[in-house]
């Protein structure tokens, strides 16, 4: 049969009703302090970055200078490494005419074009045997493309005066 009468509802206990409500307030508590740890997490990331900021710009005067300075010298580094680079070396040609000098002649001026490698080399020998032998080794060389014997004539003493243009390989000037 139907209940016609309504029974009494049973009562929650007291203690229930207590843990409910703390543990609804204790929710809440930690949801507050997931959103405030969150507000000075930013907070503080915002003046870490501010402050990076600022320390970058307070030693960047000196830093600045000194980074200066080394790109200074590193570019004056490389300028010279270019330039040595580009160096002729013209004590290997005079090494190289020194071993060509034929006997018995004398060389007495030598006008030297590194830039065209051209020289003027001026001279005297006993005689026009050496001159054509002279003119023959410094043909065959291999440091000197042509020889061109511009003048020669027979001075007071009887020696012979010459002048020699020559046009230098490239290879004469490079660093043995």
């Amino acid at each position: 049969m139907a209940d016609i009468i309504p029974k009494p509802k049973s009562k929650i206990p007291e203690w229930q009703n207590i843990l409910f409500y703390c543990s609804l307030v204790l929710l809440l508590a930690v949801i507050s302090v997931y959103f405030v740890f969150g507000y000075f997490q930013n907070k503080s990331l915002q003046s870490l970055q501010g402050l990076e900021t600022e320390l970058r710009d307070m030693g960047s005067q000196s830093q600045k200078e000194l980074e200066r300075d080394v790109l200074l010298y590193e570019k004056k580094i490389q300028d010279f490494g270019i330039l040595l680079a580009q160096h002729r070396y013209t004590a290997n040609f005079l090494k190289i005419l020194q071993n060509f000098a034929y006997e018995d002649t004398q060389f007495t001026d030598l006008f030297l074009d590194v830039s065209g490698y051209k020289a003027t080399l001026r001279g005297q020998t006993s005689s026009f045997k050496n001159l054509g032998e002279q003119v023959n080794k410094l043909e065959q060389e291999e440091f000197v493309k042509k020889v061109e014997l511009s003048s020669m004539f027979m001075n007071q003493e009887g020696r012979v005066d010459f002048t020699f243009n020559l046009e230098i390989s490239p290879k004469a000037f490079q660093k043995i």
